[in-house]
C-alpha cells in the first residue's frame, strides 16, 4: 500500500500508484485493525506482523454491509447474544481441526465459521459459547478504547461498495472523535474498472486481483504483501 491518497480513488492499476500527484508516504501506525469481511484479512495482517492484538470481528464472516455498519453503529450492543443465533450447518474448511458449526447472529448479519465445534448434531455447547462470548466481549472492549485512545489507527475492509464505504469512513470518524485514522478499501477490480469517486481524504482503494484456490476465505500472500507493502507499526 504506502500511499494516502488526497481523495476516494478507484485505481485502475494499484501497481502505478506511487506515480499518482500529490501522495504522501503513511506514517506508523498504533494498530492496524481488520474489518472483515473473511478472516483471510486478519490472517494477512498477522502474517505481516501487523496484528498487535485481535479485534472483534478477526474470525467472523461480515459480508453484509448492512448489518456490519449497524454493528458499529450500535458499538456491538448484544453482538453475539445466545438469543440472536442460530445454527445455520456445518463448516468444514477449517485449518487444522474438524467441522465447526456455522452460526448466524441474525441482529447483525454476522457469522461465526471456526469457534464452536460440530459433535454430530446442529446444537450450541453452552460451555463453548460461553467462552467464545467472553473472548469476543474482551475483544471488542479492547477495540472501543483504542477507538478513543490510541493516537492514530488503520482499518482494512475487503469487498463492499463504494457508498459502503463512504458511510463506514464517516462512522469511524464519528468513533474516533477527531483522532487520526485511515481506511483501507480493498475490493475486486472486475467490479470497479475505471470508476473514480471523489469524496473522504481518509480512504484508499486497492484492487485484489483472485483470491488462493485452497478455500473461499484465504487470500492470495503476493497480491497482500503489495497491498499491505509500506504499512508498519508505531514503536509505542
Amino acid at each position: 500500500m504506502g500511499k494516502i491518497l488526497d481523495a476516494l480513488t478507484f485505481l485502475a492499476n494499484p501497481y502505478g500508484a506511487a506515480a499518482q500527484a500529490g501522495e504522501k508516504k503513511l506514517p506508523p501506525f498504533d494498530a492496524v485493525v481488520s474489518l472483515g469481511n473473511v478472516c483471510g484479512v486478519a490472517s494477512q495482517i498477522k502474517r505481516k506482523d501487523l496484528r498487535a492484538s485481535s479485534g472483534p470481528v478477526d474470525w467472523f464472516s461480515t459480508g453484509n454491509d448492512e448489518g456490519f455498519l449497524r454493528l458499529l453503529e450500535n458499538r456491538f450492543a448484544d453482538f453475539m447474544k445466545l438469543e440472536n443465533l442460530r445454527v445455520m450447518g456445518t463448516y468444514e474448511k477449517n485449518i487444522g481441526r474438524g467441522p465447526t458449526l456455522s452460526i448466524e447472529d441474525m441482529k447483525y448479519n454476522v457469522y461465526s465459521m471456526h469457534d464452536l465445534t460440530y459433535k454430530g448434531d446442529l446444537i450450541i455447547d453452552l460451555d463453548e459459547y460461553k467462552d467464545l462470548k467472553e473472548k469476543t466481549d474482551r475483544r471488542v472492549s479492547r477495540f472501543l478504547d483504542q477507538l478513543e485512545t490510541l493516537d492514530s489507527m488503520l482499518f482494512v475492509r475487503r469487498s463492499g461498495s463504494k457508498d459502503h464505504f463512504i458511510r463506514l469512513c464517516g462512522l469511524l470518524e464519528r468513533m474516533r472523535k477527531g483522532k487520526d485514522f485511515h481506511l483501507m478499501a480493498v475490493v475486486p477490480k472486475r467490479e470497479y474498472g475505471n470508476a473514480r469517486c471523489m469524496a473522504c481524504g481518509r480512504i484508499s482503494v486497492y484492487y485484489e486481483e483472485k483470491t488462493s484456490e485452497e478455500s473461499s476465505w484465504a487470500l492470495d500472500d503476493r497480491e497482500w504483501d503489495r497491498i499491505l507493502e509500506g504499512v508498519v507499526l508505531s514503536k509505542r
